[in-house]
């Protein structure tokens, strides 16, 4: 077994690099030798050289240089930027600025970690620079570095106390990662320092909102409307929790600033989906569905988005990740027997059903893992499959996984819907894991996406009726496909069924996951966890019917939906 480097070795390694003009590998030498207490006033001395240097190098890099640079980035020659950005490193390089915008270049290359690589160079260089951690934070998290992420983004914010703007960014990591307390810290030390701000408020109020802590999260909103009543989002999430009545305040209050005539676009979307949710409750079907098709058209000239051209491009990936060719690829699957992957249209019941296993002691809920889809959608888009990216991708998903791994856990969900294009590639790649396939009744799916206003690209297709059809479509196919190569591998769960059986088919459920029976499952509306999906609202209730024939309150408004879903009712 081949020893480490001595501490004497490694500093004169470092001081080789440093003479040889390898900042980047002189930095990470030091660094490391400094962390780590060794030779450390040695490695001190060598990094505070190098910072020298940084800021002579800096003075004579023209400024108009860089921002020649980034002009190009920005505009998409990203590949003459790292040209230039290279030519002139070779000059300077120790030009801290330079690997800015290397970094820049990388994450427009979607190689972001080389973009981290470049960055954490900056950060080494001038550790007392919030800026530098910031975005080296900001790479990292977009190359699934959560760790490191984090651990930059604490830097920065500790590096500027009084700064709510990097505090924001550092409760919002918090938050998507899972660690909901010192996300809430976070939020607090913002409210604290920014208490007049509306998008405080609101930040915070979204954060107890996914946490089940509703009182709190209404509390919040109603502050941010207090402080902005135009601010959208925070009406949208009043709105979501609330069961309105004929001449409730609220729904007077978001009809008059809907008649503000300079309202920003956004936060009038928003709005009208707050409003359109409130008319429902109170039986106005009609002028709902009129700010729904009005609100959803606006969003779709926004984002865009072509239902075709989506359902096509699912259907083309799920093609390709099929056998003989994932064989190849993944020679070694894993054995891991973890993963339960729940897919299926979004709303058709993923989130109850992950609610439900996530009641039983021996089951984690991780939620919608963007992992797998992102990571072979970039393959595609790259054009190249190296030999070691399912190897790689395999083992970084078990890291995720054991980071919802507690004592006891036997089971983690991941209920990113989407998974069913990638079911050929999961499938290989975790022989032993459980498929659950959401089913409901297409006309239902096809009203609650419509009535939901999504943030995430991946649902740009939900602002048209047709366009929902023609994806609902492509899973229907798709997942025959699948079932046909699967076979039982795959359990698909009604929601029907489930909503109107529950214990049964909670009981199936656990069966096909290979877990014991517990009675906790059934008040899975008692669990305390977070859910950072639309259907937060409704897992934290009993189970109820309601939902089921919904869309027949709309009637003939949703005509053009039925006759596009017309092969699969």
């Amino acid at each position: 077994m081949t020893q480490p480097p001595s501490p004497e070795r490694t500093l004169a390694l470092a001081q080789a690099a440093e003479r040889n003009g390898d900042p980047m590998k002189a930095s990470l030498l030091f660094d490391a030798l400094a962390s780590a207490g060794q030779c450390k006033a040695e490695a001190r001395a060598g990094l505070d050289r190098l910072a020298e240097r940084a800021e002579q190098a800096e003075q004579m890099l023209p400024s108009e240089a860089v921002d020649a640079l980034r002009t190009l980035c920005h505009e998409g020659a990203v590949q003459e930027a790292e040209a230039q950005a290279r030519a002139l490193a070779d000059k300077l390089p120790d030009a801290l600025p330079l690997y800015e915008v290397l970094g820049e270049v990388f994450l427009a290359q979607r190689k972001p970690e080389a973009a981290s690589a470049v960055l954490a160079h900056a950060a080494r260089v001038q550790p007392e620079d919030p800026g530098r951690h910031e975005a080296l934070a900001e790479a990292a998290w977009t190359a699934n570095m959560e760790d490191e992420a984090l651990e930059a983004m604490e830097r920065a914010a500790a590096l500027a106390p009084d700064d709510p703007g990097l505090k924001t960014v550092l409760a919002r990591m918090h938050h998507a990662a899972g660690r909901l307390e010192e996300a809430l810290a976070a939020y607090d030390a913002v409210v604290a320092l920014a208490p007049h701000q509306a998008p405080a408020h609101n930040n915070r109020g979204q954060l107890y909102f996914d946490m089940g802590r509703m009182a709190e999260a209404e509390r919040d909103f109603g502050e941010a409307v207090r402080l902005r009543p135009t601010l959208g989002n925070a009406h949208r999430m009043l709105a979501a929790q609330r069961r309105y009545t004929a001449g409730h305040p609220h729904m007077e209050t978001m009809r008059t600033v809907l008649g503000m005539a300079d309202l920003a676009p956004d936060d009038r979307t928003h709005i009208e989906f707050a409003l359109a949710k409130a008319l429902e409750d109170v039986g106005a079907y009609d002028e709902a569905f009129a700010l729904l098709r009005t609100a959803n058209q606006r969003q779709r000239q926004a984002v865009g988005g072509d239902g075709a051209d989506r359902a096509a491009a699912m259907r083309h990936a799920a093609g390709l990740f099929v056998e003989p060719l994932v064989s190849r690829m993944i020679p070694r699957p894993s054995a891991d027997e973890r993963p339960i992957f729940i897919v299926g249209m979004p709303r058709s019941g993923t989130s109850l059903a992950e609610q439900i296993l996530a009641s039983h002691p021996a089951v984690e809920g991780a939620g919608e893992v963007p992992l797998i889809g992102r990571t072979l959608g970039r393959w595609l888009t790259d054009g190249r499959i190296t030999p070691d990216a399912s190897p790689r991708l395999i083992a970084e998903y078990g890291r995720l996984l054991d980071r919802h791994t507690g004592s006891g856990t036997l089971r983690v969900v991941d209920k990113m819907p989407f998974n069913f294009i990638w079911l050929g590639w999961i499938a290989r790649a975790f022989p032993n894991a459980r498929i659950i396939h959401m089913q409901r009744d297409p006309m239902d799916v096809g009203l609650s996406i419509y009535k939901t206003l999504f943030s995430d690209s991946d649902f740009s297709f939900g602002f048209s009726l047709q366009d929902i059809a023609q994806v609902h479509l492509a899973c229907h196919d798709l997942m025959a496909e699948h079932r046909r190569r699967l076979g039982d591998r795959i359990f698909t769960c009604r929601y029907e069924d489930l909503v109107s059986d529950q214990e049964g088919q909670s009981r199936r459920l656990l069966a096909h996951c290979g877990l014991e029976w517990d009675d906790r499952v059934l008040d899975f509306h008692k669990t305390r966890r977070a859910v950072r999906t639309a259907s937060a609202t409704q897992v934290r209730r009993r189970m109820y019917t309601s939902s089921v024939k919904a869309w027949q309150k709309y009637g003939d408004h949703l005509a053009p939906l039925r006759d596009a879903l017309a092969p699969i009712l």
